[in-house]
Order: C-alpha cells, then sequence, then structure tokens
C-alpha cells in the first residue's frame, strides 16, 4: 500500500515542483504560479497523512513515537490557513486572523500539530454557512504557553453530543446529515492527535452558537528544549 500510494503523488510532487519553480519558462498569468505551490504545499501534507496512516496502528497500541522538534506555532496555522482559504472564499466564508508572529517556537510534533490545525479549520469551514466569519487566534495562555483557538458561526455542537463526538467513532446529528464529499475528520481524530504528544495538546468545544476549539501546548518553549537537549 505504501508504495502504491507514494509512487504517484511523488509524481505530484515532482511536477508541481518544476511548476513552481518556473524551470521552463515564466508562467503568463501569475496566479499559476500560486497554484503550483499550493498544489506541492497540499501534495506534501498528503504524503505527511499517509506516513500518519501507516503509523496508525502504533497509535491505536499507545507506542507512536514523537518527532518533536522546534515548531513556530502561528507559521504553522498560517500555512494551514492558506491552504483552506480557496475552498472558504468558494462558500463566501471570511477568515479572520490574529496572530501574534513574536511567540517563540514551541516544541512539538509537527506533522501532529499541523493535523490538529487543518481538521479544527476544515470542520469549521465545513458546518460554517454561507457568510459566515471564522476567527484564528494564536498567542499567550494565562500560564505562560500557546494557545490556537478557532472560532465560527455555525450551528455548534449541542452540549449533550460532545461526549459522543469525542468517541471513537462518534458522530454529531448535525455531521451525519452534513455528510459530503466523502469522510472528513472527527473531533475524535483531532483529540487522538493531540493525544499522541503526551497531552500536551488539549482541546475544548463550545455551542450552541458556533464552536469555539482551543489547542494549547505547554510553557517551555522549543528554544528552551533544543538547548537542553544539547547540553
Amino acid at each position: 500500500m505504501s508504495h502504491e500510494l507514494r509512487t504517484p503523488l511523488n509524481a505530484v510532487l515532482g511536477f508541481s515542483e518544476v511548476m513552481k519553480a518556473e524551470l521552463f519558462g515564466a508562467h503568463e498569468v501569475a496566479a499559476y504560479k500560486e497554484y503550483s505551490e499550493d498544489i506541492h504545499s497540499s501534495g506534501r501534507h498528503l504524503l505527511m497523512l499517509i506516513n500518519e496512516i501507516l503509523d496508525l496502528s502504533r497509535v491505536e497500541a499507545g507506542r507512536y513515537e514523537l518527532k518533536e522538534e522546534s515548531v513556530a506555532l502561528a507559521h504553522v496555522v498560517d500555512e494551514c490557513r492558506h491552504l483552506l482559504d480557496m475552498r472558504a472564499k468558494n462558500r463566501g466564508i471570511e477568515i479572520v486572523e490574529a496572530l501574534d508572529d513574536a511567540l517563540p517556537r514551541i516544541w512539538a510534533d509537527e506533522r501532529a500539530l499541523r493535523q490538529v490545525a487543518l481538521n479544527l479549520l476544515s470542520n469549521a469551514i465545513k458546518f460554517t454557512p454561507q457568510g459566515g466569519v471564522i476567527t484564528i487566534k494564536v498567542g499567550w495562555t494565562s500560564a505562560g504557553g500557546q494557545y490556537l483557538s478557532i472560532r465560527d458561526t455555525g450551528p455548534g455542537i449541542p452540549e449533550d453530543e460532545i461526549p459522543v463526538v469525542l468517541s471513537s467513532f462518534g458522530r454529531g446529528s448535525l455531521a451525519q446529515k452534513k455528510r459530503r464529499r466523502g469522510q472528513r475528520p472527527r473531533a475524535a481524530d483531532r483529540q487522538r492527535a493531540g493525544g499522541t504528544a503526551r497531552r500536551r495538546v488539549q482541546t475544548a468545544f463550545k455551542g450552541p452558537r458556533g464552536d469555539r476549539s482551543h489547542c494549547h501546548s505547554p510553557a517551555r518553549t522549543g528554544d528552551e528544549r533544543a538547548a537542553s537537549a544539547q547540553s
């Protein structure tokens, strides 16, 4: 399965890299260069997802090995927003960002962190009606850590359904009604991705007037962890 998935994906990555670098000449339309960059970024993320799927058995068995490194949370979140920006525009949804670029790096598994952000944002877009607003914030927590907050103006998750959507195979009543374009990542998947980081990521949901999801990182920064690892 690994070979069958990665071979065509490597072709997508290779050709999009050629187009992005304009190796055979500049694009006549500037937007094409941006689109090729989006294709390449999406392909890279898909490759990471394939690797994650192949590691799923390790996650379920509690033997998933984190590849922690110094990560800029605001940068990761902004990249995720850029990947899904076109989807939001097609539905007339406005995305408002309030990212603190001066935040220090955190110590985390970037792939798991990126997946949490993408899952939260893609579900916010999915359940926000046309003309709605999604607000993304990245900043300091009161304990000195960092947080990611994504708030939408959708119908929200009823309080009595939160335990259901956080279960392994749970799906809320609204999600069952709005199934389209295949399966979407569930809240349980977001929690599992965060949970692999030894519970360093916590997610909370608020309803019924829209959802507000929070992910928190510990207070210790990536630069401090890197320094201690080298000492």
